[in-house]
C-alpha cells in the first residue's frame, strides 16, 4: 500500500567553526592571525542561502507575503522582526539583479512574444499612508514559455517602446493603441488576442443573446480545433496546416457576419464596441 505522506521543513542552525592560526614570523619577527574567509549570502546576516532562496519562492513565486511568513516562524519558536525580513529580501535582489538584464534580452530576442500590463496599487514613498496606480508589464516568449516583469509607474508607450524598440518578429496584445503605435515603422507584425476578443462578445452576449451568441460559437469551434490540435502535439508547420484548412474558413465567416451587422448596431452598445474591437 503507497501512502503520500508529508514532512514539514525544519528551522536548524548551521555552525561554522573556523580556526584561528598564526602565520610563521616575517622578517621582523611579526606574526598574524589567520583565519578562513565565511562566504555568505548576505554578510553578518544569520539567515542561510536555503532559507533566503525559500523565503523568497515563497513570496514571488507561491504570493505567501512576508507578515504570513513571519507568523509561520513564530510556530518554530523563532522571532523575526519585519524589518529584518524586508531587510533580508532587499539585500538579496541585489544578488540577482546582474541576472535580470539576462534574462530580459534572451526574452526578446526571440521572435514572437506576448505582452501585457496589469494596474497596480503601489504605496507612496513619498507621502505615507498614499498610494498611486503603477502598471506591471509584462513579455512572454510563448515558444520558450520565459518571461519578464517590468514596473513602470505610466502606461504611456515610452514603457514598452524602450523594450521593444529593437524587436523583431510577432508581437501579440489587446487592443491598447499604445501596441499599434509601437509597431508602426518597425519590423513587427501586430497579432491580437482571440481571449480579448472573446471577452467583448462575452459581455455583449445580455445585450444581443442573438448577434454575440453567432460570434461565441464560432470562436469555440476556434478553441476545439487549437485543443485538439495541443493534445495531438502536432509540430508547428502542422499545425499551420490544420489552422488554413479549419479556422480559416470560421474565421472568415465571422469577419463577413460582423461586416454584414456592423451597420445595424449602435457603435457604443456593448455589441457593437465587441464589432469594433
Amino acid at each position: 500500500t503507497d501512502e503520500l505522506e508529508y514532512i514539514a521543513p525544519k528551522l536548524f542552525i548551521n555552525r561554522y567553526i573556523r580556526f584561528i592560526y598564526l602565520s610563521k614570523e616575517n622578517e621582523q619577527g611579526h606574526q598574524q592571525q589567520v583565519i578562513a574567509e565565511l562566504d555568505r549570502p548576505i554578510d553578518k546576516c544569520i539567515a542561510g542561502t536555503e532559507l533566503l532562496s525559500q523565503i523568497a519562492v515563497d513570496k514571488f513565486v507561491f504570493h505567501m507575503p512576508l507578515y504570513r511568513q513571519l507568523q509561520r516562524f513564530k510556530l518554530e519558536n523563532i522571532d523575526i522582526t519585519a524589518s529584518t525580513l524586508d531587510s533580508w529580501m532587499r539585500l538579496l535582489s541585489k544578488h540577482i539583479r546582474p541576472l535580470y538584464p539576462v534574462h530580459q534580452a534572451y526574452i526578446l530576442g526571440s521572435n514572437y512574444l506576448q505582452a501585457d500590463e496589469s494596474p497596480i496599487k503601489v504605496q507612496d514613498r513619498d507621502k505615507s499612508g498614499a498610494t498611486h496606480q503603477g502598471y506591471m508589464w509584462v513579455y512572454r516568449a510563448p515558444v520558450s514559455k520565459a518571461l519578464f516583469f517590468e514596473y513602470n509607474k505610466g502606461r504611456s508607450e515610452q514603457s514598452p517602446l524602450k523594450n521593444l524598440s529593437t524587436f523583431n518578429g510577432y508581437l501579440q496584445s489587446d487592443g491598447y493603441v499604445v501596441y499599434e503605435n509601437i509597431v508602426k515603422g518597425r519590423k513587427i507584425t501586430h497579432v491580437a488576442c482571440w481571449a480579448h476578443a472573446r471577452r467583448m462578445f462575452e459581455q455583449a452576449l445580455t445585450y444581443d443573446k442573438v448577434l454575440a451568441g453567432f460570434v461565441l460559437e464560432r470562436i469555440q469551434i476556434l478553441y476545439a480545433i487549437e485543443r485538439r490540435a495541443r493534445e495531438m502535439g502536432v509540430a508547428a508547420h502542422e499545425r499551420k496546416e490544420i489552422r488554413l484548412n479549419e479556422s480559416l474558413p470560421i474565421l472568415n465567416e465571422i469577419g463577413e457576419y460582423i461586416a454584414g451587422n456592423r451597420s445595424r448596431v449602435l457603435p457604443r452598445s456593448p455589441i457593437g464596441k465587441a464589432f469594433e474591437y
